[in-house]
Parts: C-alpha cells; structure tokens; sequence
C-alpha cells in the first residue's frame, strides 16, 4: 500500500517544541520559535500564532491583551511577536545607562561581561570606545595584562578569561572553596605571577623567527643560579608544595623535585 499524500508530507517534520518564554531577551526567543517551527515545518499563521500565545503566563498576556482578545484577521504571528518584542525590550536610553553605569562583571568571565556589552551597544559604539568601558570594569591585574597587549578586542577577551583563572582561581566564578588570599606576602607573590604572565604576552607580540626565551649564560655565577631558581618557583607550588593544584609557568618546582629524589637515590 503506498503511503499517502499527508503521510509523505510528515516526513522529517519534527515535533513542535518552543522554548520557555524568556522576557530577559525576547527577540532572541522569536528567533528560537521561528527556528523551531521550521523544524517542524510549521508555516500557518494561525497555528504559529496559537503556539505562541500558548507560552505565555498570565503577567505577559496581560501585556498584549488588546490583541489576544481581538487578534487581527491576518499576519496574527508577526503582529504578536512584534509587540512582545517592542514591550519588553530596553529603550535605546536604558540600553545606554546600563552600558555605561550598571553593567559590572560580577560572577561572570571578562568574555561574557564583553558579549553582553556587545549586545547592548547594538553595534554602534567603534571597537576602541567599547574596549575601554569593558576594561574599566575588570580587576586591575587584569587591567595591568591587557594594558601590554595589542590584540583584537575578541582576543583580549580570550587572554583576560586566562588570567582571570590564574589571578583568582575558580572561586570567583563558582561556590567552589578556594585558597583565600589573606597576607601581604601572599599578595606580593601573586604580583609576581602577574608580571610573569605580562612577560609572557609580551613576548607572544613578538615576531615569530625570534626564540621567547633565551638560554642564560653559564659563565653566572652558582649564587646567582641559586637566587634564580629560588625565584623560578611558582605562587602555588611556593605556597602548598607538592599538594599545589595549580602551576604557572615558568616554574622549576617539578623539575627540582625530581633532580632532588635522583641525588638522594644515589647518595644512598
């Protein structure tokens, strides 16, 4: 028996599935349905009207009521988003004073805070305007990182999510216990580390036929090599030894631990 016309049609039609109203971002939960009556090969505006309005709480029909109750005899989809959206969404001045005054980084990653400052500006603000709102709003480790750097915002981005995880390790974007930071001596170390990561990305800047690093003179003295490879041990192997979780390069911690157990091995 052949399949029929309307079984042939259902073919590859995806059952509908909208997602949950979201007034944070209502533009951006049309395009989500619209996503999701194409998969499901939905194109009647009045079933795509119906499914919409079914998602709605009593608070957001209450928004749009004049329409709910006498709907207009065509386009009742679109003329229905286009109010939600135009209700819920921030007026350009709102748009602006939060950019500029109440948008802070918090429990975020620096990319994240950008992303949403991105969205904000709408587009409108050039590159350099909007890299300094968003720097302002950092720590100022990561500020002092940035400030060497001459990469792409997109970049920067990327390079201060990478800080951030060394200079405040996964506390500050989790309920996660952490090691607290509570003496002068332990801040002056994690100084250190941050110098040693602006070393880094300016060296990274550089051209690439050039070495990062160069080998040290071995005409130095065995003091000064003594000094250096005290200094070459890392915040966190200096301050939790062996149990350190972490590691920011350069470190030598490893390295002398091993040569360590190689010289006692052989000394017995």
């Amino acid at each position: 028996m052949s399949p029929t016309r309307e079984d042939s049609s259902n073919v590859g039609r995806i059952a509908l599935r909208l997602p949950v109203f979201w007034r944070n971002n209502v533009a951006l939960w049309v395009r989500q349905c619209d996503s999701a009556f194409v998969l499901s090969q939905i194109t009647q505006d009045e079933t795509k009207y119906a499914a919409l309005v079914s998602m709605l709480d009593p608070e957001t029909l209450s928004h749009v009521s004049d329409i709910i109750l006498s709907p207009p005899a065509e386009n009742k989809y679109v003329t229905l988003s286009d109010r939600l959206i135009r209700e819920f969404a921030d007026s350009e001045h709102q748009k602006i004073k939060k950019l500029l005054t109440e948008l802070q980084l918090g429990d975020d990653k620096p990319s994240h805070l950008l992303r949403k400052m991105k969205e904000l500006s709408g587009g409108q603000l050039q590159d350099e305007f909007l890299k300094n709102l968003w720097l302002q709003r950092l720590p100022s480790q990561i500020q002092t990182v940035l400030s060497v750097s001459s990469e792409t915002l997109d970049k920067l981005a990327e390079i201060a999510d990478k800080v951030a995880d060394v200079a405040f390790p996964t506390a500050v974007y989790s309920a996660t216990s952490a090691p607290e930071l509570n003496t002068s001596t332990e801040i002056q170390e994690l100084a250190k580390q941050i110098e040693e990561l602006k070393l880094q990305i300016s060296r990274m800047s550089r051209p690439r036929n050039k070495p990062f690093f160069r080998r040290k003179s071995s005409s130095r003295s065995r003091n000064r090599n003594r000094t250096t490879n005290h200094e070459a041990i890392c915040f966190y192997h200096k301050r939790y030894r062996a149990n350190a979780r972490n590691c920011v390069p350069p470190c030598d911690f490893l390295h002398r631990q091993s040569r360590d157990r190689s010289s006692s091995q052989s000394e017995n």
